[in-house]
């Protein structure tokens, strides 16, 4: 099994990270409400022992044998050199546009190891050429010809390209790589750099987006042909499709925030949002974290150190945000919440409120005003989500806000009850359809 990424000429040291994770273009079985319900737990750990993180992609998985080394991408020199230069052009526009956010800075260092390496083995890539898919048409699935690379979309820094590989495999990645003409920056490398090493940490979890090849400013993922929750929460869903969903997204965020597995998070996603979730595999899957960030920790003090990001859009984000207040995991809570909100009500936040006036509200504290049909609904799923959402997600105080794996914990074992209900309920429905007497 072989992959392929567009060659890179870049002043910059190029990277390739490959790992197993299940076949890379299978589509999603059913559709979303054949969505099977899995536990945290599980998909937390279901991958760990069997998956290895860190492997070369080979013909199948008896053949796969890790693959290259790590490579720490910023040694003690390089550091203290940085925060003498950071000092001495503290006030320059440039160097704070195209430089990456430090690691190290005052008091504050990174909080894990990993932090600071990405894994080299970037030879594999440049062996690989382009020229047998380039513009060359194949039939799909249904008989109808399509091209084998073709551009599919392109935002932020990103152009997103879909590769459908050669036979046997018949299979389709999204090769993501630095939008044409966007400046090749250290900064750039550095957002490209955290996105990747944090999808490796992440491929142990069903509810997290496989990463299969990343060099440079390349990276190769599973294609989302089933589109992303986005899609679907704004439809009229029952209520146990609106617990599934809400279910995943919330086992997705709590396993970007528990990545070593001891409920501490050391990233954020940054940019949390339905269209952030693909639906791969019969799991709504959380990726795109490159808006995100590595937190440090104090090393006096032992706290997290917190961040702030230059411009914060949108009407979904937290009070601290707008307020560009320092920032840590909880910002992504709040981002949930917003999340949760669409999934109950089928419109977005602060729907019909202009941006900046929602912002301002949002910036005081307020949370998002919801229709008194949902406030007071007896349904209980209905009245699970609005608990979660007011409750554990839009708390202005940061520190009586819940964490993401509490806020999944919480939801599982609520949910849990409420569909069994539902299966139960659905049971005797079809007995009593069955067997008509019995009602007499």
């Amino acid at each position: 099994m072989r992959l392929v990424a567009l060659p890179l000429v870049v002043c910059f040291p190029l990277i390739i990270l490959w790992f197993t994770g299940g076949n890379v273009g299978d589509e999603a079985t059913g559709g979303d409400g054949d969505l099977p319900v899995e536990s945290y737990a599980a998909g937390r750990t279901a991958r760990s022992s069997a998956w290895p993180r860190a492997v070369f992609i080979q013909p199948s998985f008896e053949e796969a044998q890790p693959e290259g080394g790590s490579q720490r991408v910023m040694d003690e020199e390089w550091v203290l050199e940085t925060s003498r230069e950071r000092k001495r052009l503290a006030d320059s526009e440039r160097w704070n546009k195209y430089s990456r956010d430090p690691l190290h800075e005052g008091d504050c260092a990174p909080m894990r190891p990993w932090q600071e390496y990405m894994f080299p083995s970037c030879n594999n890539v440049h062996e690989l050429g382009m020229t047998t898919v380039h513009m060359a048409e194949v039939l799909d699935r249904k008989g109808k010809r399509e091209q084998r690379f073709r551009k599919i979309n392109s935002g932020g820094y990103n152009d997103v390209f879909d590769l459908h590989r050669d036979p046997p495999n018949e299979e389709h990645i999204v090769m993501k790589t630095l939008e044409f003409g966007t400046k090749y920056t250290d900064r750039n490398f550095d957002r490209v750099r955290r996105d990747v090493v944090i999808q490796e940490r992440g491929s142990k979890s069903l509810y997290m987006v496989d990463l299969y090849g990343h060099c440079g400013f390349t990276q190769l993922s599973p294609l989302g042909v089933n589109g992303t929750l986005d899609a679907y929460i704004y439809a009229k869903n029952p209520p146990e499709v609106k617990l599934v969903q809400a279910r995943e997204a919330a086992f997705g965020l709590a396993a970007a925030h528990d990545l070593d597995g001891d409920g501490i998070s050391s990233i954020t996603q940054g940019d949390l949002k339905a269209d952030q979730y693909l639906l791969v595999d019969g799991h709504y899957k959380l990726g795109d974290f490159n808006r995100g960030r590595f937190l440090r920790n104090n090393t006096v003090t032992g706290e997290t150190c917190t961040y702030t990001i230059g411009h914060n859009d949108a009407k979904y984000r937290s009070p601290e945000e707008y307020r560009y207040d320092g920032e840590n995991a909880k910002i992504d809570v709040w981002a949930l919440g917003s999340i949760f909100f669409s999934i109950v009500t089928g419109k977005t936040v602060w729907h019909g409120v202009e941006e900046d006036v929602a912002q301002a509200l949002i910036a005081k504290n307020e949370t998002p005003p919801l229709d008194e049909k949902w406030a007071t609904s007896e349904d209980p799923a209905v009245a699970l989500l609005v608990k979660v959402m007011y409750e554990m997600c839009f708390v202005p105080n940061i520190k009586a806000r819940a964490s993401a794996p509490e806020v999944a914990r919480y939801l599982e074992v609520e949910s849990d009850k409420i569909l069994a209900q539902i299966t139960s309920r659905a049971g005797s429905k079809e007995e009593n359809e069955e067997f008509p007497e019995k009602r007499k």
